[in-house]
């Protein structure tokens, strides 16, 4: 009988196949992304094909399941931390490593001189430091995560103090978003690292940490005579500020989408309800490595790496590929290549004893085997070549120097795999035809990504032990080591800064971001600003002092011209805008006090610094103001004396006595303070004082006596401008004025040393041409830092500026200098006071 055969699988008939193609070639014509159409018919058919063939072919016997790609782990197993603890670094290996970062300098614009000597300062660190040494540099796409981060923080920061405007939030927003803008435009920043670890024998942690920070110690000693800044956030901070480091070499894709702040919040919020879900057996716990491991790292090719998203490949000088002599910042010729590289330096010191005997004994027996090559004059003079040199070391380790393996590592990154094959070809082309020899990492990729950590975990293997990456050691002198200086790629871009705008260096359009207040740069947080009449000075400041607002920084404005092009800008950011002079309605009291907190000596160098007596600091400034009102006759010493006897009295007949804590009432408020009437009614009754009654009357019966009552404006705002317009007065009247205005911010920094300040004071000269008022507008730029404040002086009359006492001495205090368009001339004669360059004066006059 026949057998009934199992049915077949039916197959598709022609015009179920028909009408297939029918409908796909009708999405394809009615579908306006054609590209993707048919992409998508691609798709459904090759599925369809694979699928009747799998359907129809049989399943073969003891088929091997099919391998994964990739291996199944964590990144946290391929990361060598164990923890960190004071900003010290714990290795699996139980090795104690610090990294710190260093800020560049603007090198390349030096003189030749002064460039040799910052290379010879950074070599001599290495001859009494520590025997191993690994400087880093990482190139990257400007990064605006940290400078967001803070303005966000600091917005919030206010929001829960005392409320924020939805005005500063809106201009917070604006900012940001032009930190975004520059960020697109491909600027690439560099960041610059040195790590070094802990080489004693002790177990005892505070040993240790006591020795790593003597280390960081003679590592800022030394580049602060380099003119390098090495970033310190504080024992406080320091964990965190290492972490940031390890978080932004691991993330580099990543950190700019989620912060290190929300990586933390992240991985906590997922462990507390990981562990306070009901299936949980295990309590799981926190390791500091989780906090900063990539989402992914791949080592399944012999040639490149993946972390984070990111392809990585290294390549390595090779012993023959460093220059046999080189400048200080050859360097910059790999940092400069571009986006994701990273430029590697080890540097180990041999040991001076035994390295020179070897050497001396080394040198000994080539000469005896070259002289046995007479027979052979190539071989001879080979040998009698590698004599010389060996020679050449050690007389100058018998001078001092010391012998440094060096190795140089480079680090190429791409979002893809032709990219990065591309990238790594056309690299290696460039540095042969620079007889720059390198050798790629083929199947050598782990132990190069080992050598690249920020760790010191660098296998032995890279430097003297395998085969391949043996020949890729050099031998450097101390002398030598100068032409490793990196740090030469100036950036103005603090995490914590304002921002200013776009850098003008047409290789390197990073954001523009200065903190003045941060002290491990500069000295003091004093702003001048130097630009004529035209050249953009009060868009500048009101940039400034807008970004300034934002940051929780309280900002004033004495504005003697031109306040009218302020009042948008005060508006826009919920300022308040004061009007001062004669018929005004606004009224700063002139003989008000205010309460002052004591100085912060540790800011201040001047050990004359004391903590003022307020009432003699009024007393002070009231007999200022009146010689102001004078007219340019002077007051006689007389007439000064009787002033600070009857002003003494006066204030004792409102209870305010030499005791600063006088000026309160018992439930903590402020006395009740005499006004200019009375201060008039008292030195009417005295006939040595008729001239200084004479002209202060305008204040209480002429057209200035809106200024005769207490203040009757809102001094809380974070923004004011006063505004003291010349135009609204006669000449005779305008310092009196804007010295009023002075006094009244500088009472309002003092009030509060935890709160930073900025007073911008625009038209200096007109008050520093006043000798009394330019003496205590001089002191108040030299202590006012004390109180956690800084002057802004503006200015477009150098010459008035810079020939008075008082205006070279605030110009010497303070630290930053903003330089806008000048005429040659006026130029020249601030070149001449801060020593600027022919090429600065050329590069200022052409200023737009």
């Amino acid at each position: 009988p026949v057998q009934n055969k199992k049915p077949a699988t039916p197959s598709k008939t022609n015009n179920e196949k028909k009408s297939v193609a029918e409908a796909i070639a009708k999405n394809i014509s009615e579908n306006e992304n054609v590209d993707k159409a048919i992409s998508h018919a691609y798709k459904k058919i090759k599925h369809s094909v694979i699928s009747d063939k799998n359907q129809n072919q049989p399943k073969k016997k003891n088929a091997k399941p099919r391998k994964d790609k990739y291996k199944i782990g964590y990144s946290q197993d391929i990361i060598p931390i164990k923890s960190i603890r004071n900003g010290i670094i714990q290795t699996t290996s139980g090795m104690y490593v610090k990294i710190v970062e260093i800020l560049p300098i603007d090198f390349n614009s030096m003189t030749v001189n002064k460039r040799s000597d910052i290379a010879h300062t950074f070599a001599s660190f290495f001859h009494n430091g520590p025997s191993r040494v690994h400087l880093k540099c990482i190139t990257d796409k400007t990064n605006p995560e940290r400078l967001i981060n803070y303005i966000k923080e600091k917005c919030e920061e206010e929001k829960w103090q005392r409320g924020i405007s939805s005005k500063v939030v809106e201009c917070a927003q604006d900012v940001i978003n032009k930190i975004m803008d520059i960020s697109d435009s491909n600027a690439l920043t560099k960041r610059y690292f040195m790590i070094y670890r802990y080489e004693g024998r002790s177990t005892n942690i505070n040993e240790i940490c006591s020795e790593m920070n003597s280390i960081k110690q003679s590592i800022v000693m030394t580049f602060a005579n380099t003119g390098n800044t090495v970033v310190d956030y504080g024992f406080e901070k320091s964990s965190y500020e290492a972490g940031e480091i390890l978080y932004y070499f691991f993330n580099r894709k990543t950190c700019r989408e989620e912060s290190f702040q929300e990586r933390i919040n992240r991985i906590s919020s997922d462990y507390e309800l990981y562990n306070a879900s009901a299936n949980t057996k295990k309590t799981k716990v926190i390791s500091d490595v989780d906090y900063f491991a990539p989402k992914g790292l791949y080592f399944t090719n012999r040639e490149y790496i993946m972390m984070d998203g990111l392809y990585r490949t290294y390549i390595a000088l090779k012993e023959n590929g460093h220059p046999s002599y080189a400048e200080p910042g050859w360097i910059d010729n790999f940092t400069s290549i571009g986006d994701g590289t990273e430029v590697d330096i080890e540097i180990e010191r041999t040991n001076h004893d035994s390295t020179y005997s070897i050497l001396d004994q080394m040198n000994r027996i080539k000469i005896v085997g070259g002289n046995s090559k007479k027979n052979n004059p190539s071989k001879q003079n080979e040998i009698f070549t590698e004599a010389r040199n060996t020679a050449y070391i050690t007389e100058h380790m018998a001078t001092g120097e010391d012998l440094f393996n060096v190795s140089i590592i480079i680090t190429l990154s791409a979002d893809t795999i032709r990219e990065l094959r591309t990238l790594k070809n056309l690299v290696i082309k460039q540095l042969n035809r620079q007889k720059l020899y390198c050798e790629e990492a083929y199947a050598n990729t782990k132990l190069f990504y080992m050598a690249t950590l920020p760790l010191m975990e660098a296998s032995m293997d890279i430097i003297n032990g395998n085969e391949i990456l043996i020949r890729n050691k050099r031998n450097y002198l101390t002398s030598s080591l100068e032409s490793l200086y990196m740090f030469t790629s100036l950036e103005l871009t603090d995490p914590t800064g304002i921002l200013l705008g776009e850098n003008m260096d047409s290789n390197n359009h990073s954001a523009v971001a200065i903190n003045p207040f941060n002290t491990t740069i500069f000295p003091n947080a004093n702003i001048s600003i130097f630009g004529m009449s035209g050249s953009g000075k009060t868009y500048s400041t009101e940039i400034i002092a807008r970004a300034m607002r934002i940051l929780g920084i309280r900002v004033f404005f004495i504005l003697p011209m031109k306040a009218h092009e302020y009042f948008k800008g005060c508006e826009a950011i919920d300022g308040t805008f004061i009007q001062l002079g004669p018929g005004a309605n606004d009224r700063i009291n002139v003989m008000e006090i205010r309460p002052a907190q004591n100085i912060d000596r540790n800011v201040l160098r001047e050990s004359s610094a004391i903590d003022e007596c307020l009432l003699s600091g009024k007393i002070s400034f009231l007999i200022t103001w009146i010689q102001l009102n004078m007219q340019g006759s002077r007051l006689t010493m007389e007439e000064q004396d009787i002033l600070e006897d009857e002003l003494v009295r006066l204030y004792n007949d409102f209870g305010i006595t030499r005791d600063n804590n006088s000026i309160f009432e018992d439930d903590g408020s402020l006395k009740y303070m005499p006004i200019i009437g009375d201060m008039y009614d008292r030195f009417l009754e005295i006939p040595e004082l008729s001239r200084v009654t004479r002209n202060i009357k305008k204040y209480v019966t002429g057209n200035c006596a809106n200024m005769n009552g207490q203040t009757n404006v809102d001094l809380t705002s974070k923004y004011i401008c006063f505004n003291v317009d010349e135009k609204k007065m006669s000449k005779d009247l305008l310092a009196p004025f804007v010295f009023v205005a002075t006094d009244c911010c500088y009472n309002l920094i003092r009030e509060n040393r935890l709160s930073l300040d900025v007073l911008f004071m625009d038209e200096v000269w007109r008050l520093l041409i006043q000798e009394c008022a330019g003496e205590q507008v001089k002191d108040m730029v030299k202590i006012v830092r004390g109180y956690g404040g800084a002057v802004v002086p503006i200015t477009q009359d150098i010459d008035d500026y810079l020939g008075s006492p008082y205006g070279k001495a605030i110009l010497g205090n303070t630290s930053i200098k903003i330089i806008m368009y000048l005429e040659e001339p006026q130029c020249r004669t601030l070149a001449k006071e801060l020593g600027l360059s022919e090429d600065d004066i050329k590069t200022i006059t052409s200023f737009k």
